[in-house]
């Protein structure tokens, strides 16, 4: 009888230890999926923001309007410092964007994962400014915009998600 008992206990610990494992397998690999499909949203959202900002911003000075957009680096040698000046906020928007929108969709680890966005832009920037002519000064001003900006658009989301939940508890 004892021996019946401890059996049934040995197998009923077993489906529940697969049922366990497969529970932890799913929530791992779904929220795995999540998190870079969260990642890669903010990233493509913070490219597609820089390109039509510099479209939009192309279309304000006279002097480059008439260059296409095709020839980007035509346009970036001919554009005015101007046209630098007010792109920095544009690419300081860019991480910011990037951050909330990753924050969004990330259940856990909402910063870490704002600046992971930040990190990857940091590397795409870096690359896009390499093989681009930017002046000088332009590429030492915004190179280091990426990781705060991005960490402040995961910090402003966990701020709003906590205040929203003290309001839900009240």
């Amino acid at each position: 009888m004892k021996n019946k008992l401890m059996f049934i206990f040995i197998l009923i610990c077993k489906v529940i230890k697969k049922r366990l494992l497969f529970i932890i397998y799913y929530v791992i690999y779904y929220l795995m999926y999540r998190n870079i499909l969260s990642v890669s949203t903010g990233v493509i959202l913070s490219i597609i923001e820089i390109i039509s900002s510099i479209k939009l911003v192309k279309k304000w000075f006279v002097k480059i309007q008439s260059i296409p957009f095709k020839k980007l680096k035509d346009v970036l040698c001919e554009a005015p410092t101007e046209f630098f000046l007010i792109l920095i906020f544009f690419y300081a928007f860019s991480p910011l964007l990037g951050g909330i929108t990753t924050a969004l969709f990330v259940k856990n680890a909402k910063k870490v994962y704002a600046i992971l966005t930040g990190f990857i832009l940091f590397f795409i920037a870096f690359f896009h400014i390499l093989f681009y002519p930017f002046p000088l000064w332009f590429k030492i001003v915004i190179l280091p915009l990426f990781l705060p900006f991005s960490y402040l658009g995961g910090n402003f989301i966990e701020i709003l998600q906590k205040k929203w939940i003290k309001s839900r508890e009240k």
